[in-house]
């Protein structure tokens, strides 16, 4: 039987503004008062149990992120990392048992700093990377010695050597095992994947990443991120989000929801 376990990765702390795009913004009878709003948001992730595959989504936020040697500067000031000790793939992965040698297949929805932060623990696995999104960060560390040009793509993560990485494309939708579905949701990032794993108990669990940071986004009625690569194809991929639910009757994971985090079943319990 498929297990679908919740993992916590942490917090990050950011502008309001990035989760909702105009969140807060100056007009001429606002211009006394109104402040940029710190928002308080959660990092996770998901194992998939199956038959003869353990899978992991995303892999959460460096663990010296934090430190000199860690983010670049802006990035630490600009969305610090706020981990209580357990709250990483090792330590949730022991809660039931399990080490990152038991993970033969990763899926990492995009290669940004709070997704990708802990390839080297996982390198031994089968990789799933958006192509786009991939080389996007390749290009962008490799055009500049500056970090503060770096984005949210951080030059320690790319520099780990991965035996079998698999790039999907835009469009290139899939069944990776039994129950277990890739999908392709651009516009946050060129290239981005999320997960849809149709349980016998629990239903269908649909995980879109950072293509919907909350349920605030999807609405009705819709509120844009703040953070788009693409603007058109993150309304298209808000769209096929909200399509792909209705279709599966499917629950929506948010990545970066606290009040949705706090409904979720997290490990070690899980969905069946």
């Amino acid at each position: 039987m498929t297990k679908v376990y919740i993992l916590k990765y942490g917090k990050l702390k950011l502008d309001s503004n990035i989760i909702l795009a105009r969140d807060t913004y100056l007009t001429t009878e606002n211009e006394s008062y109104i402040k940029p709003k710190w928002l308080t948001i959660p990092v996770i992730g998901a194992l998939v149990m199956t038959e003869g595959h353990n899978v992991l989504f995303d892999l959460g936020c460096m663990p010296n992120a934090m430190e000199e040697n860690g983010w670049p500067k802006v990035m630490r000031i600009s969305t610090p990392f706020y981990p209580e000790p357990d709250e990483n793939p090792v330590s949730q992965l022991a809660k039931i048992g399990l080490t990152p040698k038991d993970i033969d297949t990763v899926i990492v929805s995009h290669t940004h700093n709070d997704h990708f932060g802990n390839i080297a623990d996982f390198a031994h696995a089968k990789v799933y990377l958006p192509r786009e999104d991939w080389v996007t960060g390749l290009i962008t560390l490799h055009s500049s010695t500056d970090p503060s040009t770096y984005g949210s793509y951080i030059p320690q993560m790319f520099n780990v050597r991965i035996r079998e990485v698999h790039t999907v494309g835009i469009g290139e939708d899939f069944e990776l095992y039994p129950g277990i579905e890739i999908l392709t949701l651009p516009g946050h990032t060129l290239g981005l994947l999320g997960m849809a794993v149709h349980l016998k108990n629990s239903g269908t669990l649909l995980f879109p990443s950072d293509a919907v940071y909350s349920k605030a986004n999807l609405g009705p009625p819709v509120h844009m991120s703040g953070s788009a690569a693409d603007t058109v194809r993150m309304r298209e991929s808000f769209e096929k989000v909200r399509k792909l639910a209705l279709q599966y009757c499917a629950k929506i994971v948010f990545p970066h929801d606290a009040a949705e985090l706090s409904t979720y079943r997290t490990i070690p319990e899980y969905y069946d």
